[in-house]
């Protein structure tokens, strides 16, 4: 299964963005020229039809969705204009679209999880198909952003044995679909881990050729494959050394308390690139195991032989969910390349702007009350982590 849209880490949303990031683009378009601009709004264009394809499947053909929901497709957008398509007349399609179109805003990974199961216990009911080890999908690729993270996986453990996908921001350019559907094609019997070597390289196709363009997306790229089987072990781990830095606190270890260790780990060392944070911080998922070996460095010389069994116990599971190897622009020392997967942390240090502020302060309300929160102690510990009321950069 393909999984196409703008991920969150605990689902997947569908923002309404594209107005942004065409008037984003507007000083490129200075210096692009007419021609390549409006080159460059049919790409965003032909993307913003695949989403709402994907997205108004989903509601309009499951049976557990009642939504109706109409979306316009790309010759809906470009109708009356084909001849000559200017930048006024096109942000006028832009505004009436965003005035009037309806729109899924979320879907999260336990809602999604839940769709799954049920279409697929009525294929199975109806049909007689079966699936081995009662799980219906052998990989799921997410082609979204953030969703190589512990909260996505272990809310489709059930339905999914291994999940492809990154732990960061997606790349635009997306992948090759034609070279993955052909390896499949070639062999349909392929083994996941060589499936996930032809999804590499569709991956570093459209890298290489975006490499090329003087205003691609240049960014950096990871791309890794876990096996969700040992998430329910994974998950009781993460719980006990929750409930070990929610209790502890503000224990003295050595030195400094246990909350100052973990301050100086996510505020002060390779995780913090800069100062403060920046918005792009706001969705910041850390990957698990790199926070933990660094978090196990700075405690190397205390004595806490509970904490540091937890600590160790939670490195090895974390980092035998990655099968093969990944593909990633970052060096494997950098806090960026995938060791495990990604888990919600966001920084306590930053100087938003209070739009920004305001998103922020909605993302966090949002994950707490979600049903990722309700079963975990991670996010009681986040909580008191990220309290405001408590000076963590005066008392560390």
């Amino acid at each position: 299964m393909i999984t196409i849209g703008h991920g969150a880490g605990f689902g997947i949303i569908r923002r309404n963005d594209l107005k942004k990031v065409l008037l984003s683009a507007g000083e490129k378009s200075n210096i692009l020229g007419d021609q390549a601009f409006v080159s460059f709004q049919k790409e965003v264009l032909a993307v913003e039809e695949d989403l709402s394809t994907v997205l108004g499947f989903i509601v309009n053909n499951l049976k557990t969705n009642t939504i109706p929901i109409k979306r316009p497709t790309l010759s809906d957008y470009l109708s009356g204009n084909k001849s000559n398509l200017i930048r006024d007349e096109f942000m006028s399609i832009i505004n009436d679209h965003i005035e009037t179109q309806p729109l899924i805003n979320y879907l999260t990974s336990f809602q999604f999880a839940d769709i799954i199961e049920t279409e697929f216990q009525m294929a199975r009911k109806t049909y007689g198909y079966t699936y081995p080890e009662g799980i219906p999908i052998d990989m799921m690729l997410q082609v979204n952003c953030y969703m190589q993270t512990f909260e996505n996986g272990y809310a489709l453990r059930k339905v999914v044995k291994y999940l492809c996908g990154t732990n960061i921001g997606f790349p635009k350019y997306g992948i090759e679909y034609k070279q993955v559907f052909s390896g499949i094609a070639t062999d349909p019997l392929v083994k996941i881990p060589s499936l996930f070597e032809i999804i590499k390289g569709a991956f570093i196709y459209r890298q290489s050729r975006e490499l090329q363009r003087p205003y691609g997306d240049h960014d950096g790229i990871t791309i890794s494959l876990n096996s969700l089987t040992s998430y329910n072990d994974i998950f009781n781990q993460l719980n006990n050394l929750s409930l070990l830095f929610q209790q502890d606190f503000d224990a003295l270890l050595g030195e400094k308390k246990l909350c100052c260790y973990v301050y100086d780990t996510r505020e002060r060392g390779r995780f913090a690139e800069t100062e403060v944070m920046s918005i792009s911080d706001t969705f910041t998922f850390l990957d698990l195991r790199n926070f933990l070996i660094d978090f196990q460095k700075n405690i190397n010389s205390v004595n806490s032989p509970r904490l540091k069994t937890a600590i160790g116990n939670l490195i090895n599971a974390s980092g035998e969910t990655n099968i093969g190897t990944p593909h990633s622009t970052f060096d494997i020392e950098s806090p960026l390349y995938p060791q495990s997967f990604g888990i919600f942390f966001p920084r306590r240090t930053r100087n938003l702007s209070s739009k920004d502020e305001t998103t922020y302060d909605n993302l966090l309300a949002y994950y707490f009350k979600g049903e990722f929160s309700g079963c975990q102690y991670w996010d009681n510990f986040l909580e008191k982590y990220l309290n405001k009321k408590i000076k963590l950069h005066n008392i560390c």
